[in-house]
């Protein structure tokens, strides 16, 4: 093959004179009119437009006056005599005033603050050469400096941080090859609390024009390529991640009415993500035009990429655009257009759909229809004529939407709830927040717009202030009717530096390593230690974490790839009467947690494996249990071992209808939800049985209020509930009785019954009603609970804030450990060093406790809507513990609390003893 000639390709007007440019990213199609005025911005797969352009003349000579969106929402630009602008406006009279200097360089932005003043932005220029050199707003203002080439050398923010860079082209003692150019950026004020100077700068080297990019900061590189076969993206990140992204395919709309724009202009449509040299993961469509259907068999055109997300194809001539997607060669989804029917379809690898879109003349939605048949109620939505969403309905369920005369939503209106109303000031900042009882809730502003104070219904106010301080932003909270403020420290680029609690002064302190990761929190006597990779690191996650307090003392050290752990150890102290633990992980091809096993103490844990559906990627197995969902007509998920078998069932919005625990085919509980049109839990029925007893049904009725406080409910053994402006609760009755609270002037209780609170300068409850003393470190955090001559207990926290010992004055010694990522509260395992005793945990897929294991006793756990544990079973399906409790969750019966199990409330931890 020879090249004979080559010349420039021009587009080509159509028959109205306009130019058509596509840019496939944005998936937006540009239209320019004979005079390369920008007219008009298309949606490329369904033609609709996203904006359209008016010019004051039709002319070449023709200024920009107008901006309109799809939705009919105007921005104009109104000129002076000299036709420069001089203001910006909007269809709900909303003003932007600009001054512009002969030379045609912005001076001054004005516009209205929440106070009614005007905030200006004022932009001051060097007279010869034009550049920025500040930037001031309110009492704000960034100061820029340059060399004498014009490079910015220097940024000083309000806060007396500076940022130098530094820009080096074509130095070769620095960088060898030519084309190089090299920026380095360093902020020389990194924190006040800092012991290690001034941070590492950040390198920005280009090469090759802009072929190659890549980013340095001490031992760690970020390398971007652009490559010019396939128009190929690469980037390589620390910790050995490698991203790679291709355009191939074309689009099929461009292809056939655009030909030589398509093979221009071909579609982001292959990804590939590999981490280390353990995992690869490759994402790709494949593209149609069809005259009939996705699922038909004669589609116009097939295009075959490999692709991450991008365009759903083109719409002209009546043609339905499909789009594959793959994951790792294997059918994920498939999305598909219908321009006539203007709606979009979700479907999974076997067609089945998931979702239906459906969209008006203007591209907005307005119907989200799942597709499990008529299991699942479908969302219309509702517009009025300035396309604002005037109301939805979801099944029982529906809010109605109205604006003022400037555009504002006024009020969120529903049939249950009633009226809550919404008004503004001057500077069109939300001023009153009315509930449908009347409660009112006022927001005041300071003069640049920031938020000053809260008024509660009571007239008690917070009070916030924001104020720039040498090297750092102070910002201060003060509750209601004290003087004692919380102060905050924050770097300009938003790192908190420091916590300042009133009282007795106690202090977190955040340090930074020339990096700027986090390297030291201290706090009062602890204090935590992070220990980063030097050199080109392979983990992005801390190599170790060294925690130091006066009783507790650990390491805990990380092996990982990229972001994935692999590996987690924590070695206690000798003194700490701790057992060591060791935990290990594995992922599959989809970088998916598939296994989790280790060591606690001396003894070895059981694998945990984990799997997933093949077709929707949601979990299939959780170690012993298996997880299946329903067919299209019964939304139930299954999660079984044999033995015990958890089933629970959703209605038509996704609410919770019903729980179920069957063990060796009998029914032992049985729960059952009804909700109100707002969802909110109206009925609860509770069937519980024994083996060999007859069944036992529990039956409550919840009232709300139209803000949505429980008042009452309606029970065996009733409940009754009352409250204050602020919604603190001022009473409970409960058996005929009712108890009264009092509160003090920062909304805090301070009389229960006969009984008193006590708080310590911060806030925290120091003794209880029962004359219990409360202890905390300077995080905040409880370490101490006693009461004379009962308990002494002692609890220990890790970097995470989150329980990992407890102690009491019997000798007793409790360990909890945290292997799930995702929810990183969520125990796992608690563990007693001194007899070996081990529970090990096991949580569905929802994240509510179904299992537990002690030795060879294995434990079925039935959970409310929340997770908060109601019965457990034994696997025998005989019932060993029942637990009934206030609305709230206060425990007021158990039929077995010697049986250890301190998941409670809500998947909380429940001390019983405290």
């Amino acid at each position: 093959l020879r090249i004979f000639a080559l010349e420039h390709y021009l587009p080509q007007h159509d028959s109205n004179g306009e130019f058509q440019i596509p840019y496939t990213p944005l998936n937006e199609l540009y239209v320019f009119n004979r005079y390369g005025q920008h007219i008009a911005t298309r949606d490329l797969s369904t033609g609709k437009s996203r904006y359209s352009f008016l010019y004051s003349k039709n002319t070449s000579f023709g200024k920009l006056s107008t901006v309109t969106d799809s939705s009919g929402n105007k921005i104009q630009f109104l000129r002076d005599y000299s036709n420069v602008v001089s203001s910006i406006e909007n269809g709900q009279d909303y003003k932007t005033e600009l001054k512009i200097s002969p030379s045609g360089l912005l001076t001054k932005v004005s516009a209205r603050s929440g106070a009614g003043r005007k905030v200006e932005v004022l932009l001051d220029y060097e007279s010869n050469s034009g550049l920025l050199i500040s930037r001031t707003e309110g009492q704000e203002s960034f100061i820029y400096q340059y060399d004498d080439f014009g490079r910015c050398v220097k940024v000083i923010a309000p806060s007396g941080e500076i940022v130098h860079v530094h820009t080096l082209f074509d130095d070769r003692s620095t960088k060898p090859k030519q084309e190089d150019l090299l920026v380095s950026v360093q902020s020389s004020i990194r924190s006040a609390f800092g012991a290690r100077g001034a941070s590492k700068p950040i390198e920005y080297s280009i090469t090759g024009g802009i072929q190659t990019v890549s980013i340095s900061r001490g031992g760690k590189e970020t390398i971007g390529r652009i490559g010019s076969i396939n128009q190929t993206v690469s980037l390589s990140l620390p910790a050995g991640i490698r991203l790679e992204a291709s355009a191939v395919a074309t689009h099929p709309w461009l292809e056939k009415f655009l030909p030589t724009e398509a093979e221009m202009l071909p579609m982001w449509s292959h990804q590939s993500l590999h981490v280390g040299d353990r995992a690869a993961n490759d994402l790709y469509s494949s593209y149609a035009l069809s005259s009939v259907g996705c699922n038909g068999g004669n589609a116009d055109q097939q295009h075959h990429g490999r692709g991450s997300s991008t365009m759903n194809g083109g719409v002209k001539g009546e043609k339905m655009l499909c789009r594959d997607i793959f994951v790792n060669d294997g059918k994920k989804l498939r999305v598909e257009y219908d321009p006539i029917a203007q709606r979009e379809i979700l479907r999974d690898r076997d067609n089945e759909v998931i979702l239906v879109v459906s969209y008006d003349q203007s591209g907005l939605p307005t119907m989200f229809s799942p597709g499990m048949g008529d299991v699942y109620y479908p969302l219309n939505i509702t517009y009025d004529r300035f396309n604002r969403i005037e109301g939805w309905q979801w099944g029982p369920s529906e809010l109605k939407y109205n604006y003022d005369r400037q555009g504002r939503l006024s009020e969120v209106s529903s049939l249950q709830d009633g009226i809550v109303s919404y008004s503004y000031n001057e500077g069109n900042l939300l001023e009153m927040i009315s509930l449908g009882s009347q409660r009112k809730y006022k927001l005041v502003y300071d003069r640049n717009g920031g938020l000053r104070e809260i008024v509660l219904p009571s007239g008690t106010k917070h009070t916030f202030s924001l104020q720039p301080s040498i090297g750092f932003l102070r910002f201060t909270y003060n509750p209601p009717g004290s003087s004692r403020s919380y102060l905050q420290h924050y770097s300009h680029s938003g790192v908190l530096l420091q916590t300042v609690f009133p009282g007795d002064g106690a202090r977190i302190v955040y340090r930074y390593d020339d990096e700027d990761r986090i390297s030291e929190i201290v706090h009062g006597d602890g204090r935590d230690e992070f220990l980063y990779q030097t050199g080109t690191p392979s983990c992005e996650l801390p190599m170790a974490i060294i925690h130091t307090e006066r009783d507790l003392e650990f390491r805990w050290d990380f092996d990982c790839v990229g972001e994935l752990l692999l590996e987690e150890r924590i070695d206690f102290s000798a003194r700490s009467g701790l057992s060591n633990v060791k935990f290990n992980y594995e992922y599959d091809d989809h970088f998916r947690l598939s296994s989790i096993g280790g060591r606690i103490g001396g003894q070895n844990l059981p694998q945990q494996s984990f799997g997933y559906d093949e077709r929707t990627g949601r979990l299939a197995t959780i170690g012993q249990f298996e997880v299946t969902r329903g067919d299209r007509q019964v939304n139930a998920t299954t999660v079984s071992d044999r033995t015990g078998t958890f089933m629970r069932t959703v209605n038509g919005r996704f609410l919770l209808m019903q729980l179920t625990l069957t063990i060796h085919r009998m029914e032992v509980f049985r729960m059952e939800f009804a909700h109100d049109l707002h969802g909110r839990i109206v009925q609860t029925r509770t069937y519980t049985r024994n083996v060999g007893v007859n069944t036992y049904t529990n039956v409550k009725n919840f009232t709300w209020d139209c803000d949505g406080q429980l008042v009452g409910v309606e029970a065996q053994e009733p409940w009754g509930f009352r409250y204050d402006d602020n919604g603190n609760m001022l009473s409970l009755t409960y058996r005929g009785n009712t108890i009264p609270m009092e509160y003090n002037a920062q909304d805090r209780i301070v009389k229960f019954g006969e009984g008193q609170y006590k708080y310590e300068p911060r806030g925290l409850v120091a003794q209880n009603a029962r004359e219990e003393r409360f202890h905390y470190n300077a995080k905040g955090l409880l370490i101490r609970a006693t009461k004379r001559g009962r308990f002494d207990i002692r609890y220990f926290y890790d970097h995470l804030n989150r329980l990992i010992t407890r102690k009491d004055n019997f000798g007793n010694v409790t360990q909890f450990f945290y292997t799930n990522q995702r929810r990183r509260s969520e125990i796992s395992h608690i563990y007693s060093p001194r007899d070996g005793k081990l529970m090990s945990l096991t949580y569905d897929d929802r994240g509510s406790l179904i299992y537990a294991q002690v030795y060879r006793y294995r434990y079925y756990i039935a959970t409310d809507q929340c997770g908060t544990p109601v019965m457990i079973f034994n696997q025998y399906g005989e019932g060993i513990r029942e637990i009934m409790r206030s609305p709230y969750g206060h425990i007021v019966y158990d039929s077995n609390p010697y049986l250890y199990m301190p998941i409670d409330f809500c998947g909380g931890i429940l001390d019983q003893v405290s």
